[in-house]
């Protein structure tokens, strides 16, 4: 996940999160949205609930909550793997797609010759 409590610090999560609606139509839903969270380990995933009088106190974040410079080191993380660090790299791709494009476009010029 992109955004996650992970990107923020304890103290941060507890200024941004807001309650999460309860009720009866919103509890099953509740569940299985804490279930799957869980199942990715954050450290921080301790702060979005809380034992209230018993019951689960669900919290959730906003992606406002994260700061644009956090989110573009996260994405920037993620995308490496996939298009580079450089420019060089990226541009060696951009190229090689023009290459294709351009040698899709001279085949079908050659086979279609009456088409403009």
């Amino acid at each position: 996940d992109l955004i996650n409590p992970d990107m923020l610090t304890p103290e941060e999560i507890l200024l941004s999160r807001y309650p999460i609606k309860a009720g009866p139509d919103m509890t099953e839903k509740n569940r299985r949205w804490l279930a799957e969270v869980s199942k990715r380990r954050y450290a921080n995933m301790k702060y979005l609930f809380e034992e209230v009088g018993g019951k689960t106190k669900l919290y959730g974040l906003e992606a406002e909550a994260i700061s644009t410079a956090r989110i573009d080191a996260e994405l920037a993380k993620i995308m490496e793997p996939v298009l580079g660090r450089d420019e060089d790299k990226l541009k060696l791709y951009e190229m090689k797609s023009l290459d294709k494009a351009v040698s899709e476009l001279i085949l079908f010029k050659v086979t279609h010759p009456d088409i403009p």
